[in-house]
């Protein structure tokens, strides 16, 4: 958990940067439009940690359902001949 909220943090602190550099770039001046970015900067903060914290454990279960699955890789010997092509492949018709 510790990792998470560290990670979390450091993604935070990275977009605010990077939106400031691009406020300041561009010499944003209004005040809509600075609060039109920072209002997506904060809701891109709050997303990112969600979507992570969910993605994680999506993640792990698929990696172990994938490792567990005997049919992960099928060799070239292993490919099968279909009876609609006697063998021979499609372009040789």
């Amino acid at each position: 958990m510790p990792e998470l909220v560290f990670e979390f943090t450091v993604r935070a602190a990275l977009i605010a940067g990077i939106a400031a550099a691009v406020l300041r770039a561009l010499q944003v001046k209004t005040a809509a439009a600075r609060h039109a970015v920072w209002v997506g900067v904060m809701v891109v903060m709050l997303a990112s940690s969600h979507v992570v914290s969910l993605g994680t454990e999506g993640i792990s279960a698929r990696a172990t359902k994938d490792a567990a699955s005997p049919h992960r890789h099928r060799s070239a010997d292993a490919r099968q001949s279909y009876p609609a092509t006697n063998g021979r492949s499609l372009s040789a018709r």
